[in-house]
């Protein structure tokens, strides 16, 4: 079995107003052609769940933590 390395790279796609998916697929298509030419291979993209607990003013007036998704474009290459 192949043993790889890994690297993770936030994704955000961005639209403006009156956007179609498709310039956010490009958007992604760019940061995948962009890895790949540095050698890695697209291997998923993955979201990632995230706690943000209130700072020091906000945890004295009570205030709960913010739940934040984003996503991750996983990428991998073979180590020789």
């Amino acid at each position: 079995m192949p043993a790889y390395t890994y690297r993770v790279l936030p994704f955000m796609g961005v639209l403006k107003s009156g956007g179609s998916s498709r310039e956010v697929s490009a958007q992604l298509e760019s940061l995948i052609n962009q890895q790949a030419s540095d050698g890695w291979e697209f291997h998923q993209l993955s979201s990632v769940n995230i706690e943000v607990k209130p700072g020091c003013i906000g945890g004295l007036l009570g205030r709960d933590s913010d739940y934040v998704r984003y996503d991750q474009a996983v990428f991998r290459r073979s180590v020789s």
